[in-house]
């Protein structure tokens, strides 16, 4: 079995060249985007990254803050507030 792989895989350096190229273009191309998405992630994230604050409050189901909008009613707001230390 593995004899007729190697004799099909052999079989033209044409194809087989070809064939390395696509794969290898595969995965440049797999490579190149989680590099920009992992540049894009540490560029959306910068100002969480540098702020000062310990806790973020965010409406519930809200597991980051990448291009979300998170509305909490005025009655939370208010709460969260009064909390010593925190910023509006």
């Amino acid at each position: 079995m593995l004899r007729l792989a190697f004799r099909n895989l052999f079989q033209s350096k044409v194809r087989l060249a070809i064939s390395v190229g696509g794969i290898a273009l595969a995965l440049m191309l797999v490579l190149t985007l989680d590099a920009i998405m992992t540049g894009a992630e540490k560029r959306l994230t910068a100002y969480i990254d540098n702020s000062e604050a310990d806790v973020w409050v965010a409406q519930s189901g809200i597991r980051n803050l990448h291009m979300v909008s998170s509305w909490i009613p005025a009655s939370v707001r208010n709460e969260v507030s009064e909390v010593p230390g925190s910023s509006q």
